[in-house]
């Protein structure tokens, strides 16, 4: 899979190698182990503007500016069909992908790339960057046979590919010095998931390491409704585990599925994770100047997108913060929404004195909260800044990151080749 990514940041890799990997990994999409006799390409399109895409076909990528069609049959079976269809973004950069054919799920695959200043440095001459791409794999599970058009989109895989590279100025090159990936492969049982979480660090290439020096971490995860928690530590790990950090099955997650966990493990632990608060990611929801909200209004967390200079315990801890602190105000007896009307319901009039000076404070706080613009700064807005809820919720947060990072620091020491702050 990596070698895809190398093509566009290593220009040393063999061509003829390269090809050779694309060409599998062709074949591999369209289900196919070997090019054969009894197949047959049906269409094949260069790249065209997304003005040409059929307008009842697929979902056109916002972003997208050309497409590429290819449809390959059977001789042999004048039913069988598989079609990829691919994006690309104004760069040129490949953006989303869309498969479907005979005896196979609809999926669709979406890519994000994404460039970071690196962690550690490689004493030669050069300059250093992490380039970073990120894979989401979706595929289509219907509710039942005989209803082929109604289920529901799931994840069944997320990945992270970091390539850590040096520009020789003097050659005016860029080379792959290092890889890194961290893949989550996801397995459905009803409500229930299973996840294979892995995370590898490749010797460096040009023989400067052995092969055995790769370095793997991998567990098995179950999931259920956003609650995470270890199967088993998997055979191929050969890295010293931090058993003793908390955090550690939350590290080993990819993308956003991240800090929905976080946030339902900080709900948890503040004693409103069973009080039906909805958490997911969504960046049409989320106004311009945010990176995620609580409603009261309408008893769910919403993060805009998986965040690229934040750990995503930041954002997570706050948000439930602010879910704890309208439950306070509910069970004060002064709660206006059904959150909050329903946390007084379900957990009881507040007894300690404590809890209902704090939820007094939390309350005056709610009434005052000022009108907020979707467009303007909110750290120059004063009223905001200072209002007692957002004071709590950054002391809850900056609390929660301390302690992560506290496990991260030792899982950074180990692999070293990572970008941003989302991993690990």
């Amino acid at each position: 899979m990596w070698c895809v990514m190398i093509s566009s940041v290593f220009s040393g890799y063999p061509k003829k190698s390269l090809y050779s990997c694309m060409k599998s990994q062709a074949k591999m999409w369209l289900g196919l182990n070997s090019l054969k006799t009894d197949y047959k390409l049906l269409e094949k399109t260069k790249k065209l503007p997304v003005e040409n895409f059929p307008p009842d076909s697929w979902a056109l990528p916002t972003e997208a500016d050309k497409f590429t069609r290819v449809k390959i049959g059977k001789k042999s079976d004048k039913n069988y069909e598989r079609e990829v269809v691919t994006f690309y973004d104004k760069e040129g950069k490949l953006i989303k992908r869309y498969f479907r054919g005979t005896g196979m799920k609809n999926k669709i695959r979406e890519y994000k790339n994404e460039f970071f200043l690196p962690r550690c440095e490689i004493k030669t001459n050069g300059v250093y960057g992490v380039d970073k791409r990120s894979i989401k794999t979706s595929e289509f599970f219907f509710a039942a046979p005989e209803t082929p058009y109604l289920g529901e989109w799931k994840t069944t895989a997320d990945e992270e590919q970091f390539v850590y590279s040096m520009f020789n100025k003097m050659r005016g090159y860029k080379s792959a010095k290092k890889i890194h990936i961290n893949k989550n492969e996801y397995k459905y049982d009803g409500e229930n998931a299973h996840i294979k979480a892995t995370c590898v660090e490749y010797p460096m290439n040009l023989g400067f390491e052995k092969k055995s020096d790769k370095k793997v971490l991998s567990m098995d995860i179950g999931l259920r409704k956003n609650r995470i928690n270890i199967e088993q530590i998997n055979p191929e790990t050969n890295v010293k585990i931090p058993t003793s950090d908390e955090y550690l099955p939350y590290r080993m997650l990819v993308g956003d599925k991240k800090q929905e966990c976080l946030a339902q493990h900080f709900l948890d632990k503040k004693g409103v994770g069973d009080m039906g608060i909805n958490i997911e990611t969504n960046k049409y929801k989320v106004s311009e100047n945010a990176v995620a909200y609580f409603s009261s209004e309408n008893g769910e967390i919403v993060f805009k997108d998986v965040q690229k200079y934040n750990h995503p315990v930041v954002t997570s801890s706050h948000e439930s913060e602010h879910a704890y602190q309208y439950s306070l105000i509910g069970r004060l007896g002064r709660g206006k929404t059904y959150y909050e009307k329903n946390c007084r319901w379900n957990k009881g009039s507040l007894i300690a004195e404590k809890d209902i000076e704090e939820a007094k404070k939390y309350a005056i706080a709610r009434d005052n909260y000022p009108i907020l613009d979707s467009k303007e700064d909110l750290s120059k807005n004063k009223d905001y800044v200072d209002n007692y809820l957002e004071v709590k919720a950054r002391e809850a947060s900056k609390k929660a990151t301390e302690i992560y990072e506290i496990g991260r620091k030792k899982l950074m020491d180990i692999f070293k080749y990572v970008g941003g702050y989302t991993s690990l």
